[in-house]
């Protein structure tokens, strides 16, 4: 080992030294390997508002209008495989904490659609059960890891069949992507490329890419349309998003209020027939007592 002297003498010897090796592990590999763990973090920094423009969008307009339900309860299905699948097999968080985000704001994307949708509190609360105890038992010891691996490699099919297609035909019967957001489709399509890149440096794994290059075909697709609505809509060729006005909700309300008192009226009638005797005549009333003179 050279002494501590050495250096302090010849700081460029030094320097120089420390930049050939830097080169050597970069020409080694150690270059693409930092830039994935690098872009890895910046993918999941931006997942972290992926869905923000979709959801803004949605309780803006107090509309979902063109918002595929299957769609999201699919992907949020698919999402708490590919979770699972990367804890097994002792992947880093970089390499997949995105999806983790994603699936957050996709839960919320769900409340919204259903809280818009007027759908009933019965079903809201079968499918948030239904999705947490599937998600739970995804994330258990008790799911083997076989199971698992078979379910990620579906996932290549189901994310674009259950996931991305309902939403594409949705779109295409429309004849527009309703309330679908631009910025939201694009931030899928880049975080696509970019996990592209650093699965291939980093995990290498081919079920992974599959699923990861379906889903970025689909997203295109969907970027597509989005684009395509929102261009329309510039021109003026579809009609622009319009809030809910407040007359409209004081009106259901009046006529919620109006159906309720037509409702009691209902109710109160048999009980109004049963006092005047089952005919619906009033009984006649009964003669006044007349006192007579005595005789």
């Amino acid at each position: 080992m050279a002494p501590h002297g050495a250096c302090s003498a010849a700081p460029r010897v030094c320097v120089a030294a420390a930049a050939a090796s830097v080169v050597g592990t970069a020409v080694g590999g150690g270059l693409s390997e930092l830039v994935a763990v690098v872009l890895g973090y910046a993918v999941l920094i931006g997942s972290l508002f992926r869905s923000a423009p979709q959801i803004a969008k949605v309780i803006r307009a107090r509309s979902c209008e063109g918002l595929s339900l299957t769609s999201v309860v699919v992907e949020l299905l698919c999402y708490s495989v590919v979770v699972a699948y990367n804890i097994s097999q002792g992947y880093a968080f970089n390499t997949f904490g995105e999806v983790v985000a994603c699936w957050v704001q996709d839960v919320a994307l769900i409340a919204l659609i259903l809280r818009f949708s007027a759908a009933p509190a019965w079903a809201v609360a079968a499918l948030f059960g239904a999705l947490a105890a599937a998600s739970a038992w995804l994330l258990s010891p008790a799911c083997p890891r076989g199971v698992l691996s078979t379910l990620q490699a579906s996932t290549i099919i189901t994310m674009a069949l259950g996931s991305r297609l309902p939403q594409i035909v949705l779109n295409w019967r429309r004849g527009n992507a309703g309330m679908l957001s631009v910025m939201s489709c694009g931030l899928n399509v880049a975080g696509n490329a970019a996990r592209i890149f650093t699965t291939l440096v980093l995990t290498r794994d081919p079920l992974l890419l599959g699923g990861i290059v379906t889903q970025g075909t689909m997203n295109c697709f969907l970027l597509y349309q989005s684009i395509d609505t929102s261009l329309r809509r510039r021109r003026g060729l579809l009609p622009p998003i319009t809030r809910p006005s407040t007359t409209s909700k004081q009106q259901q309300q009046q006529q919620q209020q109006q159906q309720q008192q037509l409702a009691a009226e209902l109710l109160t009638r048999p009980q109004a027939k049963a006092a005047d005797g089952g005919d619906g005549t009033p009984e006649p009333a009964a003669a006044p007592f007349i006192p007579q003179p005595a005789a």
